[in-house]
């Protein structure tokens, strides 16, 4: 259910992965995708090479760069200081990146590779779902006419989380007292790169952090903030002032709180992507989340006896993320009010942990210890947590944690 690059890439999964099985993908033409994340970690670069998809091709179908890292800019107390968040920090595999690109292109791309592969595309607004006795859904009813039986459904609706919000009402795990980004202004700028960047810009700002990724036509941008803390208008206001040199093209304004499901797979479901739940932009987890997902299926999906294993591994993993992006806003910055903000919301049990191990020199067994997570390696290291906290915190001084 859904398409975007979640349903797709996940359509193209399952259809290697279980090849025996009919797969059809339904999506509404009249329904758009969200298409403001323009980023990913490296594990899009091996999915894509499990695919059999060519990275010429897919590069020159989405606009697309590679990207090497985060570059974070003005994350200090001193707001002129910048350093890099390089993937390949502690990896000596020089192929170890992963890509920029054009989000609605790519779900097209995939969308015709799919087609191509045999996946069937339904082109039809979903009515309603008839759920049987024992509570799995087994046929979806179309709007207007028409219904397809159906014995398994990957929940990729989006921000409307369709089915496993609004027919199974997963409990949700609210991540708003840990992060308080609650809206993004995406916007475009119509200038073409002469040399290739290859990093993701996160610039720190008055009212919260600005994304900059470089396409090969264009700059895809997004501003991040609260918006109880300050006005749309004058998000808008500081885009126009800081890119007036730029031919600017403003979009419409996202709303999200941050948060999860607490269970993504329930009876003949599986959420994936932001069906799921949402963090922020910050490191791109969400399509890393998608993907690991998808990585973590079990050979017989069928096997309901992996549910609550399942269930309990993505939970650990979109705490994993939360706890590294909120270790971000632990910095030194303090002069607005959304960094002044931060400064009294306290931090979660597992950050606190982690810098008591960081002071005492332990490595990332232990944090596999403070997240329980069994025979799973972490989704961030104990060595990123020491290169955000000897950036962002004044002088690593001890007492900003």
């Amino acid at each position: 259910m859904g398409g975007g690059t979640a349903g797709w890439l996940s359509a193209l999964f399952i259809k290697k992965k279980y090849p025996e099985h009919l797969i059809s993908i339904i999506e509404s033409s009249k329904i758009g995708i969200i298409g403001a994340g323009e980023g990913a970690t490296p594990n899009l670069k091996i999915l894509l090479e499990k695919l059999e998809i060519p990275e010429d091709e897919f590069l020159k179908n989405v606009n697309g760069t590679r990207k090497t890292g985060i570059k974070f800019i003005g994350w200090n107390e001193n707001t002129e200081h910048s350093f890099v968040h390089g993937f390949k920090q502690g990896i000596e595999d020089v192929n170890f990146y992963s890509y920029h690109f054009n989000a609605r292109m790519l779900a097209e791309f995939l969308k015709n590779i799919a087609i191509k592969r045999g996946v069937e595309y339904l082109d039809r607004e979903v009515f309603k779902f008839e759920i049987a006795d024992d509570n799995k859904i087994i046929k979806i009813l179309f709007l207007g006419d028409g219904s397809i039986n159906c014995d398994f459904v990957i929940d990729c609706t989006g921000f409307s989380r369709m089915i496993i919000g609004n027919i199974y009402k997963s409990k949700w795990k609210s991540y708003e007292d840990q992060l308080i980004v609650n809206s993004a202004i995406p916007f475009f700028l119509n200038s073409k790169n002469s040399e290739i960047n290859q990093k993701t810009i996160a610039s720190a700002e008055n009212f919260g952090w600005i994304w900059k990724i470089p396409l090969q036509d264009r700059w895809g941008c997004g501003y991040l903030y609260n918006d109880s803390l300050s006005r749309d208008q004058d998000i808008e206001e500081e885009i126009l002032k800081k890119f007036k040199k730029e031919e600017i093209i403003i979009n419409k304004k996202i709303k999200f709180l941050a948060g999860c499901f607490e269970e993504v797979w329930i009876e003949n479901c599986i959420a994936v992507g932001l069906s799921t739940g949402f963090l922020e932009p910050l490191e791109a987890t969400s399509i890393m989340t998608a993907i690991f997902q998808l990585e973590n299926l079990p050979d017989d999906i069928f096997d309901y006896s992996k549910r609550d294993h399942y269930n309990y591994t993505i939970e650990k993993l979109n705490l994993q993320n939360m706890t590294f992006i909120r270790h971000h806003y632990n910095c030194s910055r303090n002069d607005s009010i959304f960094w002044k903000e931060y400064k009294k919301k306290g931090k979660n049990q597992e950050l606190n942990m982690i810098y008591d191990n960081i002071w005492s020199n332990k490595r990332n067994k232990d944090l596999l210890d403070i997240f329980s997570i069994e025979g799973k390696s972490m989704s961030f290291t104990i060595d990123q947590y020491k290169l955000i906290m000897g950036n962002n915190f004044a002088k690593g001084n001890k007492s900003f944690i």
